[in-house]
């Protein structure tokens, strides 16, 4: 875009048809809200949706239901009042900036402001994308008191650039079309994460094409599985520890170093750490070189988390390690872990921090089929994670170009105009 297409305001360069308001100025009501009595019933449990700031910073654009509900009487004798459909709501205490167009009318408490936009001078959809790209700036005028919060008047003088009525609901539009790609992907996900649940749970009770079944310790599974505890299906079982790191000679070295973290962070498989340590680190710690394709477990505080190392690491106290025997295959061991661990969660030790012993993670029993079913139930499930693995970065690129596109549309950086009209339908 030319130059000559963009004029100087007080909020920086805009579109030449654009224009700049405040709030105050392009709305016909903005008010916070009140919440009636709780001593008194008669106040209470009628058919007026109550919100809260916690109904407020829910996911989703819209709210169709609030949790509490008010009576007339209360209504009429607190300081709330009722916000018609299709105006904005926006969390003002505690939880600042979160903001939602109501689909019914609701009565608001005072962390909330209602905000009734002129719909001849601005849309609501257009109105709810500026707060949202604006959010990340309510904290300069953040007043702190008791709890931090926003005023009615801080709200009210906000400056807000707009284009012509079309061109704002060009603009919702648009970025509608992205925020509904985005929620059909999180629906996905949370589909193959129940079929993902749902094949767990089969396939750890009744196996691959069997029909006879033994009830055991652990719960039903096929007649000739047989069921072996942790420690007698491995090579090796022990947990790590740290080098000290008073000693820099220990740290920065060409050995992998697994923490918690490194563990929650990966999926299947760990490829990377953050941390390295040195040759004289390993030798001056209890720490060990795990062989790759071992299990890694979580035994304190995020207790049961497990990936299988692609490459040789150290880790550190809080994590043992499993080298499997010939006949468990590793990735079975993995999903057998991950379904199991709420046996571990019944032997938690309590001390500082949530634990579980070495003893006790090694003599957790699990199934055991032969060898060739253990990797077809794993290469089961594996498709599966790997699915909900290529949606979710899916989804991400969804949310970053969302992000990137709520910017530059709500600054005019990039116009309706200049889109691919066959992508967005506009």
């Amino acid at each position: 875009m030319n130059d000559d297409e963009f004029k100087d305001t007080e909020i920086g360069r805009i579109p030449k048809e654009w224009e700049v308001n405040k709030l105050s100025d392009i709305v016909i009501k903005a008010k916070m809200g009140g919440t009636p009595r709780r001593d008194i019933s008669e106040y209470w449990n009628g058919n007026i949706y109550f919100a809260k700031a916690q109904d407020i910073s829910k996911d989703g654009k819209y709210l169709y239901k609030a949790e509490e509900f008010i009576t007339e009487k209360g209504l009429e004798n607190s300081s709330t009042w009722l916000v018609p459909e299709n105006s904005l709501l926006l969390s003002a205490y505690g939880s600042i900036g979160f903001v939602k167009i109501n689909k019914v009318p609701v009565a608001i408490n005072q962390q909330i402001i209602g905000i009734m936009p002129n719909e001849k001078i601005i849309d609501v959809e257009f109105l709810y994308n500026w707060y949202l790209n604006y959010k990340s700036y309510w904290d300069k005028f953040i007043k702190t008191t008791t709890l931090p919060h926003l005023t009615l008047g801080i709200v009210l003088d906000r400056l807000i650039p707009f284009p012509p009525l079309e061109e704002q609901k060009k603009i919702a539009y648009v970025l509608s079309k992205i925020q509904k790609a985005i929620e059909l992907q999180d629906r996905l996900i949370k589909l193959l994460q129940e079929l993902k649940k749902t094949m767990m749970h089969k396939l750890f009770t009744e196996g691959i094409g069997h029909t006879e079944f033994k009830d055991t310790e652990i719960g039903r599974i096929p007649k000739d599985w047989e069921i072996r505890r942790i420690k007698d299906i491995s090579l090796k079982i022990k947990a790590g520890g740290t080098p000290s790191r008073k000693e820099i000679k220990y740290w920065g070295g060409n050995i992998p170093f697994v923490l918690i973290n490194d563990i929650v962070n990966s999926s299947i498989y760990l490829y990377k750490t953050k941390e390295f340590i040195t040759e004289l680190g390993l030798k001056n710690s209890s720490t060990w070189i795990v062989p790759p394709n071992s299990l890694l477990v979580s035994i304190y505080a995020t207790i049961g988390e497990v990936v299988i190392n692609k490459i040789p690491v150290a880790t550190n106290q809080a994590i043992i390690a499993i080298v499997p025997m010939p006949d468990f295959n590793v990735e079975y061991g993995l999903y057998a872990i991950k379904y199991y661990k709420n046996i571990l969660y019944k032997q938690i030790v309590q001390t500082t921090q949530k634990n579980i012993n070495k003893a006790i993670f090694q003599n957790l029993t699990v199934p055991l089929p032969h060898l060739e079913e253990q990797k077809k139930i794993a290469n089961i499930l594996l498709t599966i994670d790997n699915k909900i693995s290529l949606e979710e970065n899916r989804k991400d690129l969804l949310e970053k170009l969302f992000k990137t596109m709520l910017n530059k549309l709500m600054t005019g950086q990039i116009r309706v105009k200049d889109l691919n009209v066959e992508v967005f339908g506009v």
